[in-house]
This record gives structure tokens, sequence and C-alpha cells, in this order.
């Protein structure tokens, strides 16, 4: 008999599985992506770092936290709410959008910003249409209703 437990490989091998996988550095344990755009974002900060560094002195080492901490955000960090797309992502599509205007098939359509109105429903009810509790259709009682009137 098998008695190899059984492994769900959609939650390892899945579209977000790398969003589960941990890297642990000392006592820290760290998203295997932030720590990767960690690695790099300390290699390419380094450079600027040095330059600092023999202007500044030490105070320049700020300056890598700073780039690490700012691309972490940018390229591991996602948004709240909505499709949760990375930081990166909001800001290119924040850039590229086009206000006041959207598209109606392939025509361009502006948004007019001097005669807004507000809607309002097509109908509402009539207060002389009103039929009072007393006057309604009758309705078909339930069992429940039925078996409860037995015992009163």
């Amino acid at each position: 008999m098998n008695e190899q437990p059984l492994y769900a490989l959609t939650d390892m091998t899945g579209r977000e599985a790398s969003n589960t996988r941990h890297q642990t550095v000392g006592p820290v344990d760290l998203p295997y992506r932030g720590f990767i755009v960690g690695i790099v974002a300390a290699m390419i900060g380094l450079i600027p770092t040095l330059f600092l560094w023999i202007i500044f002195g030490p105070i320049a080492g700020l300056l890598l936290v700073v780039i690490v901490t700012a691309s972490i955000w940018l390229f591991h960090g996602a948004t709240r709410r909505g499709l949760q797309i990375r930081n990166y992502q909001m800001l290119v599509n924040r850039r590229n959008s086009i206000m006041n205007q959207f598209m109606l098939g392939p025509a361009v359509v502006e948004v007019p910003h001097d005669d807004w109105a507000i809607l309002k429903r097509g109908s509402a009810a009539n207060p002389l249409k009103q039929v009072p509790p007393d006057e309604q259709p009758l309705r078909p009682v339930s069992t429940v209703a039925r078996v409860t009137s037995l015992f009163d």
C-alpha cells in the first residue's frame, strides 16, 4: 500500500508559487523575490554610494539603504486594492494614462466637464397607488403557518 503523502503541485509550481517562496538570511525570513530585488539593488546602489563615500564619508551609507528600500517597494511591493499590481507598473500606468478620454469602439471620446448631469431613476413609486396591507392580494400560507395554526 502506498503511504506517501499527496502534495498539491499547483501551489508549488503555479503562477503565484514564487510569492510563497522564502529566503532565510540570518535571523530574518524574507520573500524570495524581495531578497533577489534587494541584492540586485545593493549591487547597483554600491557604485553611487562609493562615490559619495569619498565626498561625505560614512554618512553616504544611508544612500544605499534608501536605494534598496525604494527598489524593494517598487519591484516587490504591490498595490493594496484593485488588481494588486506591482508599484512600478502602477506608476507606469498612471504616467501613460489618458485623462478625460475614453474609447468607444474605434472612436476616442472626450469627457465634457462643462455639462455634467445628475442621473435619476426613470420611475418612482406613486403614493396614490399604494395598497394598504389589509387590501393586498392573498399569498399562499406556508406549511409551518398551517401547522402552527392547528395548535392555537
